[in-house]
């Protein structure tokens, strides 16, 4: 086993971050090397997050959709309680997806901030 450290920044000196997370939930990223993996790795960064920062989850699969409007960083179960309801099915329709994340992303611009479409996918479109 191999770990590795990262250098820690110090997030007091952080813009506030407007993150969208595009996630790919279409039947091809039913595997445990996936959907499930994408979800862990969120996990950890709502973890992070603070109260300055917001969230938002848009999906896709046969159709887009917002899972978790923009939301502070001080609702964090708000935000796993989202995260924890992404199941894999379905086809993909990737590009209504992207129109919709960014959409989500302008309507809560932080001037100043850190705004990012942040698309989880295994490229299958």
């Amino acid at each position: 086993m191999i770990g590795i450290q990262g250098e820690k920044v110090d997030t007091r000196d952080m813009p506030p971050m407007n993150l969208v997370f595009l996630v790919d939930v279409s039947g091809s990223m039913q595997s445990h090397r996936k959907l499930p993996l994408v979800k862990s790795g969120l996990k950890l960064l709502i973890k992070q997050m603070r109260p300055q920062d917001r969230l938002a989850l848009v999906v896709y699969a046969g159709a887009a959709g917002v899972v978790l409007p923009s939301t502070s960083g001080s609702e964090k179960a708000t935000m796993l309680q989202a995260l924890e309801r992404l199941k894999a099915g379905g086809s993909t329709a990737g590009s209504a997806g992207i129109k919709l994340a960014y959409q989500v992303a302008r309507q809560n611009f932080m001037e100043n901030g850190n705004n990012r479409v942040i698309l989880a996918s295994d490229g299958d479109f």
